[in-house]
């Protein structure tokens, strides 16, 4: 039998938010045999964009029950089913928390109809529930409220069941219902009360002593993780016998999660961290000057020893920035070891160089440019701050980086957003690491940086 659910809440992490309404559906793989909805008081304020986005004001809940008034009609129905939700993990955890600090534990098998439309309809340009729904004719009534999502699972599941062979919700079922096992000497309800959220775990043994740090954009998904699975490696057997104990600090952002994790590895050295490893090889553009006086600029790895006038953190971002110098400055590429050729270059023939490869320009005039190209480099790679999310919603993230050099980091109010100079001042000291500016490059490269991050040269 599956119990599919949907809830509507204050907002998105479950130790932070309440439930505001509840719908469950039984449906026994052909029918829906029962339905159960209710409004929920959930103890505090609803903000007012969920109540634009779901309707449900703080005026409609002020008579409704509290979880814990409906806690045991909830528990008795989902507990011997399958629990179903569209995202099934943010439903699962709102509910088994709600259930737990009523007194009762859930323990469900889960079935995300995400995951089972992935499975069944691939090609999709989107799971979610109203693209999914509209893409095979299903239509949503009452949008963004319990039963009116519950239903449109519901249909949703049905239709997937009937194109299953059987395979689909057996694969599904057993990626999300992986066996967990616990460290021995481990209170579960330490792994149950993580965040889904950026930041830094600690396990610890009997001595309260640090024994491996770790970071994560959901800390419990990756905490549960070390205990999934049945790995031989005899590394992940001798820790979990150790773990007494598990801490977490929550950074708001991936990136502060890289920076601390790295800072809090070199200051404690836990015994089951490996020596940390940042893949790729830097890339650097180097200067010198030519028998005729001019200066070279050309593009290689940095090896021991060297001293690049700029770095990359790869030879692709190395690329980029060296086309755009050739771009805007109108170096030559022959100069820059980019054409190999005995004569001009094939850009002077275009325009787009002055000459310096045939000595039609000056070595004065080109060394000009070139120098004020390795400056605009220099600035633009080198001097920063970028600005991610805070570890509430009142407050935003910020790292300094100047010169190249990691400076420092914090979290601030909305209202001093702009104010550098308090950026600066306030900016938490880390110390030196080299892995920092890898770090930084690395997110600063990434594909998905504009998403998350913010980039400014004041």
């Amino acid at each position: 039998m599956y119990a599919v659910i949907d809830i509507e809440t204050t907002g998105s992490f479950h130790k932070k938010n309440a439930i505001t309404e509840v719908a469950i559906l039984i449906h026994d793989g052909q029918n829906i045999i029962k339905k159960y909805e209710s409004l929920v008081n959930p103890g505090s304020d609803i903000p007012a964009f969920i109540t634009g986005l779901t309707g449900i004001s703080n005026a409609m809940v002020e008579e409704a029950p509290t979880f814990d008034a409906i806690a045991e009609e909830v528990f008795h129905l989902l507990k011997d089913n399958i629990f179903v939700a569209h995202n099934v993990h943010f439903d699962y955890g709102f509910v088994v928390s709600a259930l737990s600090d009523a007194g009762y534990e859930l323990k469900s098998d889960k079935l995300c109809t995400v995951r089972l439309g992935r499975q069944l309809i691939p090609g999709l340009s989107s799971y979610s529930l109203g693209t999914l729904c509209a893409s095979i004719g299903i239509e949503i009534n009452n949008r963004h409220r319990a039963m009116g999502d519950a239903l449109a699972t519901t249909y949703l599941l049905q239709y997937l069941l009937d194109r299953d062979d059987g395979t689909g919700v057996r694969q599904v079922m057993a990626r999300l219902n992986k066996k967990i096992n616990f460290p021995p000497n481990l209170d579960e309800k330490l792994v149950q009360n993580l965040p889904e959220l950026p930041g830094i775990y600690f396990f610890k043994d009997q001595s309260n002593q640090i024994i491996y740090i770790g970071k994560a954009v959901n800390i419990k998904k990756r905490v549960v993780s070390h205990f999934t699975g049945s790995s031989k490696e005899k590394r992940n057997f001798l820790m979990r016998e150790e773990i007494h104990g598990i801490e977490h600090q929550e950074t708001g952002n991936e990136l502060l999660a890289l920076i601390i994790e790295s800072h809090l590895i070199r200051k404690h050295w836990p015994k089951f961290n490996r020596a940390q490893k940042i893949t790729g090889k830097k890339y650097g553009l180097f200067v010198y000057e030519d028998h005729g006086g001019y200066q070279r600029i050309t593009m290689g790895p940095v090896k021991k020893g060297m001293l690049p006038a700029v770095v990359f953190p790869n030879r692709e971002t190395a690329q980029k920035g060296l086309n755009e110098m050739l771009s805007a400055y109108q170096l030559c590429p022959k100069l820059c070891g980019i054409q190999k050729t005995a004569k001009a270059c094939f850009h002077y023939e275009t325009g787009a160089c002055n000459g310096a490869c045939d000595n039609h320009e000056t070595a004065e005039a080109y060394n000009s440019r070139a120098k004020k190209a390795l400056e605009s480099v220099k600035e633009h790679n080198e001097s920063f701050i970028i600005e991610g999310a805070g570890t509430t919603s009142e407050e935003f993230s910020y790292v300094l980086v100047e010169n190249g050099i990691f400076k420092g980091y914090n979290y601030m109010a909305l209202e001093n957003r702009g104010d550098y100079a308090k950026y600066k001042e306030e900016a938490i000291s880390l110390g030196d690491n080299k892995d920092f500016t890898m770090i930084l490059n690395k997110v600063v490269h990434s594909k998905d940086f504009d998403a998350f991050y913010t980039l400014i040269h004041p």
